[in-house]
């Protein structure tokens, strides 16, 4: 019986010494970004985008689906004429929701005169090393919590955070907006009811002797 039961500890024992030691009452899981680069260069003739560029600024965004937290710039190292170029782009990327940021990566290979670079600079945040049973739950000799201790959290934070920057460096709090607040309650109030247009009266129902 005391062998049996020496076996039985020595075993949970090797399974507990397993895995990362964290006696501590706060996980190690900590959700990390890593940012990649989508890119596309437009030519320019005379300081002007043509149709044909123009499409397919455009089909590369819709393809990009941009969104919240999307950075877009451009890199453009010909200085003559540069404000009307950007101008441009921003138009056309204005009308996917998004603002031209005023710097952008610096990112390898020369572009020819008149060529435009425009970058979109993507988040994406995960915990590494999750889920992790390295260290599993058992008889703890170590006084350690679990190595899977804190991914659910963690993961969760990394999937609804909307700008996986943030988790980096957090935003200043620059005070309360009330004109956006009380935005949607304005527009409430100040829609004409659908019922103002008939002057109160109720739809003239009718059944046709056909239907009856």
């Amino acid at each position: 019986m005391r062998r049996t039961l020496s076996a039985l500890l020595a075993v949970s024992a090797a399974l507990a010494a397993c895995g990362p030691v964290n006696q501590g009452v706060a996980t190690v899981k900590t959700p990390q970004f890593q940012t990649k680069e989508l890119t596309i260069n437009l030519k320019f003739v005379d300081n002007e985008i043509g149709p044909m560029q123009a499409a397919a600024l455009q089909e590369f965004l819709a393809a990009a689906n941009l969104g919240y937290g999307d950075r877009v710039s451009i890199d453009d190292p010909m200085p003559f004429g540069a404000a009307v170029r950007r101008a441009a782009i921003s138009d056309i990327v204005g009308r996917f929701g998004l603002l031209l940021a005023d710097a952008g990566p610096v990112l390898p290979g020369e572009l020819p005169a008149g060529t435009v670079r425009l970058i979109v600079q993507r988040s994406v945040a995960e915990v590494p090393n999750c889920p992790d049973w390295r260290r599993p739950s058992n008889f703890e000799i170590a006084a350690s919590t679990t190595s899977n201790f804190g991914c659910a959290t963690q993961s969760n934070l990394a999937a609804m955070v909307a700008d996986p920057q943030d988790l980096a460096q957090g935003r200043e709090y620059s005070g309360a907006d009330g004109a956006t607040v009380v935005k949607a309650t304005d527009a409430f109030r100040r829609r004409t009811p659908t019922a103002a247009a008939s002057n109160g009266a109720l739809p003239d129902i009718r059944t046709s002797k056909s239907s009856q």
